[in-house]
């Protein structure tokens, strides 16, 4: 992708007043591109994303950044997720198509999925325990050409891994998406280390919880959350719940204990990714990966 609207000084100075597509609306870049938006698909904390249509007829996604109290901050953040997506490019990540502006609005043109993983479970739930592995392999794969490229995503979830229709009678094609706070280390030896919080308030690890840092191997808990919820179609948490609980929920080992309670191998993989100190985690994407390959 090659933009030359992308140039940063095009966006010097105080945004015009924010307006919302609405489903009909026609948008036309500054290099000539026409999407019409559809529908809004989702809405998240700072992004809303829309289906749209581009000029030659193809389904795609919009996402629209909200508008900040702090302009240059979504700039840069925008900024920074279309360059992860640029480099990130990987069958189980999702592809980008375009990025503008408009009408004091940031856009990011993004292939267009099925649904995401929660959406999926709705309607095909139970999975069997070959799926689940091939969910696995599939984000494993995604997640170590991500930490071979020196990101760490910070936010995976249930509603980040995208759904998309596989080959007639194969399985379907899961893809990592939404790189918002996802962090990014340049320097090869730099400790790949962030402070910050994570997105989804269930999926924190317990690193962050006790000792107030996440890693490489907190997508790997994120990982075991994700596959948790697919395998047994929960998770150990209630829209009720407060943050305190949340967080004693996670410190205690509850995730992990309901993994091993399945009984099977899978179960017994699973909980290795939820352990609450990360030495008896699997040490990388990739080690995983090749365990799960090898699993009878």
């Amino acid at each position: 992708m090659a933009n030359p609207h992308l140039n940063p000084s095009l966006f010097a100075g105080a945004p015009p007043a924010a307006k919302f597509p609405t489903p009909g609306t026609v948008i036309t870049t500054l290099a000539g591109a026409q999407y019409r938006v559809v529908k809004v698909i989702n809405a998240g904390g700072y992004a809303v994303v829309y289906e749209g249509i581009n000029k030659f007829g193809n389904v795609i996604a919009l996402k629209v950044y909200k508008p900040s109290p702090d302009p240059a901050k979504s700039l840069n953040q925008w900024l920074q997720e279309i360059a992860l997506f640029q480099k990130l490019k990987h069958p189980n990540v999702v592809s980008i198509h375009d990025a503008f502006q408009c009408e004091g609005l940031l856009y990011i043109v993004l292939e267009r999925a099925w649904g995401n993983l929660s959406d999926y479970m709705k309607v095909a739930s139970p999975i069997n325990n070959a799926l689940v592995r091939e969910l696995a392999t599939q984000l494993l794969a995604g997640i170590s050409h991500m930490h071979a490229h020196g990101v760490i995503h910070r936010d995976l979830s249930i509603t980040n891994v995208l759904v998309f229709h596989g080959p007639p009678n194969g399985w379907p094609i899961f893809k990592i998406s939404d790189f918002g706070i996802s962090k990014a280390f340049l320097i090869p030896w730099q400790p790949k280390v962030c402070t910050t919080g994570t997105g989804h308030p269930w999926f924190v690890p317990p690193e962050l919880i006790q000792y107030g840092y996440t890693n490489e191997l907190s997508d790997l808990y994120h990982l075991g959350l994700i596959l948790l919820f697919v395998l047994t179609g929960h998770l150990p948490f209630s829209q009720g719940m407060t943050r305190q609980q949340i967080h004693a929920t996670i410190t205690s080992g509850v995730p992990r204990r309901l993994a091993e309670a399945v009984g099977t191998p899978l179960g017994g993989y699973i909980s290795v990714l939820l352990r609450r100190t990360q030495q008896y985690r699997f040490q990388s994407a990739q080690a995983a990966l090749n365990y799960l390959l090898k699993m009878p």
